[in-house]
């Protein structure tokens, strides 16, 4: 690691690689930025820079720009771990923990694939808790996740885990309802919901496990797949939905 004291002379880095646990010095003329330290180690160690996670202390710095001289304790602690992203089609668990005014504090574990995105693991999330994708904002290490990021931009473990804030729904403004047991029930959804926000609804008014999958809905004689929201669908308010339960298989 390098540091800027305050006569503005640079020192040296002591870098760690994460998957080894070799120890190396990196010099520090020239360095004031992570992403400078990351050129210098591509330039050294053949570790491409895009490849590279950086991980001061307890915290990971996403940020290239960010200035080494100002980390907190950087006068006294030099060392800084190096991770190297992990392959595209590495699948990994992933907790999630939901906090925020519109969610139920609870948590869940999914196995993730380090080659989607943000985007694929909100609908991950939104198919097992049910919080529609434009609710949920996810974070790591203090860092807000990018929709169009890959998830290993921000994974350096084993077991990592997300943060999931959840925005409070708004005021009801638009409702589809659902065919069932020759009634209408009434179920509050925005736009930006989707198919699999309904299907949690769903479950949660007749107290169905989740594991519970076995029927659908239906409009204008389409089955409606989960990760559509209502909008894409072409639902509108007050819409009347088909609902279908899957007939077994007899062998």
């Amino acid at each position: 690691m390098s540091a800027v004291s305050e006569s503005s002379s640079m020192e040296n880095f002591f870098i760690v690689f994460d998957e080894t646990n070799e120890r190396h010095v990196i010099r520090g003329e020239g360095i004031e930025t992570i992403g400078e330290l990351k050129n210098r180690i591509q330039q050294e160690y053949q570790i491409d820079v895009n490849e590279q996670i950086i991980q001061y202390q307890e915290r990971v710095i996403f940020n290239n720009d960010q200035k080494i001289g100002n980390l907190l304790g950087i006068k006294n602690d030099k060392k800084m771990t190096v991770y190297m992203k992990k392959d595209v089609n590495t699948l990994v668990p992933v907790d999630i923990v939901c906090q925020g005014a519109g969610s139920r504090n609870e948590s869940c574990k999914l196995k993730v694939c380090l080659g989607h995105t943000v985007s694929i693991l909100k609908e991950q999330i939104n198919k097992k808790l049910g919080y529609g994708p434009f609710r949920q904002t996810l974070s790591v290490f203090g860092k807000l996740m990018k929709d169009g990021d890959l998830l290993r931009d921000y994974i350096i473990n084993e077991t990592p885990s997300f943060t999931c804030t959840i925005a409070i729904e708004g005021i009801p403004k638009n409702y589809v309802f659902v065919e069932f047991n020759k009634e209408q029930e009434a179920y509050h959804l925005e736009q930006e919901d989707t198919i699999y926000t309904l299907e949690h609804k769903f479950r949660e008014r007749h107290n169905l496990p989740e594991s519970y999958c076995n029927f659908y809905f239906s409009w204008q004689g389409q089955q409606l797949a989960g990760p559509f929201t209502l909008k894409q669908l072409g639902i509108r308010d007050n819409v009347v939905l088909g609902f279908s339960e899957y007939k077994p298989i007899v062998w």
